[in-house]
């Protein structure tokens, strides 16, 4: 007896928590705003891709040039991309729209880490609560009625991504096959075939491919529209694997709500950083040379164009008209007196005839939000610094702003 009293005290607690933690988790997800900026961020990072494949492709024109290495990225993997998001447009769709009847993601990943799924009810299928009323169990139907209602917020975030998942997988689908078809043309080239000759061969595997993808290139699909959400799990075992499963601890996520997403956003940021260089797997994908290290090229040279240019933007004009904002001063004063003028963190204040400022704020859009806070934090600091060996550390040490951001 008092095993199965404890037994029962120890179940309604852990079930009182994760109740509450839902309820908390969901509540955080709430505001209109939170859903803009998931919806803008993905889009964001999608687009990033995008021009990341065809710097890639000028990168392994050149070093093939060179090199006479033909393992290398092409322009036509960021034209495949495009396409991919237009065949994909409607299949994300309906995923969505799926997901928003049932609740339940198409691969059962997402942004929401705790170590429930469904912590109030049993299920969030509108179709069955309706059945549950229809049938008689109103008990049920009303507790599972609530458990939607609480969890709206997170629902509506499941769906949103469930689009940027379904359009990422084409697109990442089609980046493969073209990767696959322009293999096949240059050994059919090499086998002596004409031009019309390869590309027809081409075409065919082309279309073979998209109509019967291999495993090996769904699960690379897969793995990119995971990515693509910032949903990208950790290795089994590792650190950070370790630390999702402790965070995910009804106690913990008052501390930490979210862990995946902002780790994985961290990790991209810093992918797209010369700090990358010293990154074990870019260090890998440059030893591997080909079109691993054109990828990994194009990421970093991306971003330091990004964070380049914003500093530039963000080292501001003699009048003070314009004023690009990262973390800002540490001094509580100095911060106060910015507060008074309006202007606020990582923003791009506009000055006015009153002396104070309109202020829009490019936080959260990841990951270009990050790299933008960390080009307005260098040239915060570096506006009025001469000594070009400061600069230089300066420009070392920024991405150690990230952290602020984060």
């Amino acid at each position: 007896p008092s095993a199965r009293a404890a037994f029962a005290k120890d179940g309604f607690i852990n079930k009182s928590m994760d109740v509450l933690t839902e309820v908390y988790i969901n509540s955080l997800l709430s505001a209109p705003a939170t859903h803009m900026v998931n919806v803008v961020g993905n889009s964001a990072f999608m687009a990033t891709k995008i021009v990341e494949t065809g710097l890639a492709g000028g990168i392994g024109k050149i070093r093939s040039m060179i090199t006479g290495n033909q393992d290398r990225a092409r322009f036509g993997e960021a034209m495949a991309q495009i396409n991919g998001i237009k065949d994909g447009f409607v299949d994300a769709l309906v995923l969505s729209g799926k997901t928003l009847w049932t609740e339940m993601p198409s691969d059962m990943v997402s942004k929401i880490d705790t170590r429930t799924r469904r912590a109030i009810g049993t299920t969030g299928d509108i179709g069955e609560i309706y059945n549950q009323f229809r049938g008689g169990n109103y008990m049920a139907g009303v507790v599972n009625t609530i458990g939607v209602s609480y969890r709206l917020p997170g629902r509506a975030l499941l769906a949103e991504d469930e689009f940027f998942k379904g359009v990422g997988y084409r697109m990442a689908l089609h980046q493969e096959v073209h990767v696959a078809k322009s293999r096949v043309y240059d050994e059919a080239i090499a086998a002596g075939k004409t031009a019309q000759e390869a590309m027809s061969v081409a075409a065919a595997e082309r279309a073979r491919l998209l109509a019967d993808p291999p495993l090996g290139m769904v699960q690379t699909a897969q793995d990119a529209a995971r990515e693509m959400t910032f949903q990208k799990s950790f290795e089994p075992g590792s650190a950070l694997a370790g630390a999702q499963a402790f965070l995910s601890h009804p106690v913990a996520k008052l501390f930490v709500p979210f862990f995946k997403t902002p780790t994985n956003i961290a990790v991209a940021v810093l992918e797209r950083t010369p700090l990358a260089l010293f990154g074990a797997e870019t260090r890998a994908a440059l030893a591997r040379g080909g079109r691993d290290a054109d990828m990994a090229l194009a990421r970093i040279a991306t971003g330091s164009m990004v964070m380049g240019a914003f500093a530039m933007y963000a080292s501001g004009t003699e009048d003070d008209k314009i004023i690009i904002m990262g973390m800002g001063p540490s001094d509580p004063a100095a911060r106060d007196a910015m507060a008074r003028k309006k202007i606020l963190p990582y923003s791009v204040n506009h000055k006015n005839d009153d002396g104070t400022y309109t202020s829009m704020s490019f936080a959260r859009a990841e990951p270009f939000s990050a790299l933008l806070a960390m080009a307005a934090d260098y040239a915060y600091y570096a506006r009025y610094e001469k000594d070009q060996g400061v600069l230089e550390d300066l420009s070392m040490a920024a991405v150690a702003s990230l952290e602020n951001y984060m």
